[in-house]
């Protein structure tokens, strides 16, 4: 029953859209930052995966109603193939209306800087990217799948519903390599 509730959820999912999603220079812009992290702690980069996107963006969507791991492990082979290994990080970041962040702190001045910027309707899509990376990474379980040396290629998704971000990260190992 589990099972065909989730892809209930997902199939009326799939007909929602919002702005920004899964912007391609994003996406781009996330790999070099995770990649730059990856290479200054001795791992290999790990390349972008374009067969992944239908499971990712599947996942995003999923998180705005069921904010969890839930249908992750049971759905991820109908969807990627030619991995053993695959893991998930998944973050929802509320951002404030323009010039309302004053309430926000984060106590990474980096993370902070980026959240000003993206809360007063400056920021880039690598700040976007920035952002969601260094939440992760400033998480030891989240980070551990930003450094697993097993992993060697990715999708990133994320949905925006009003001053809601919702990412997930997907990352997959071992089988075959682009």
């Amino acid at each position: 029953m589990k099972k065909i509730t989730f892809v209930l959820c997902l199939l009326l999912l799939t007909s929602f859209k919002s702005p920004g999603n899964n912007d391609v220079l994003l996406i781009v812009h996330f790999e070099q930052i995770l990649n730059e992290y990856r290479v200054s702690n001795g791992l290999n980069p790990v390349k972008i995966d374009h067969s992944m996107k239908e499971f990712t963006d599947l996942r995003s969507k999923y998180l705005v109603t069921d904010f969890s791991h839930n249908g992750f492990t049971e759905n991820i082979h109908s969807y990627i193939s030619g991995f053993t290994y695959g893991g998930e990080n998944i973050a929802k970041i509320y951002i404030p209306e323009k010039n309302d962040s004053k309430n926000w702190f984060s106590s990474s001045k980096e993370i902070q800087e980026i959240f000003n910027k993206i809360s007063s309707g400056t920021s880039t899509d690598y700040d976007i990217a920035k952002f969601s990376f260094l939440e992760w990474k400033h998480s030891e379980p989240h980070n551990e799948l930003l450094l697993d040396p097993k992993i060697q290629r990715f999708y990133l998704s994320y949905q925006k519903i009003e001053q809601h971000y919702y990412f997930c990260f997907i990352a997959v190992g071992g089988g075959f390599l682009y």
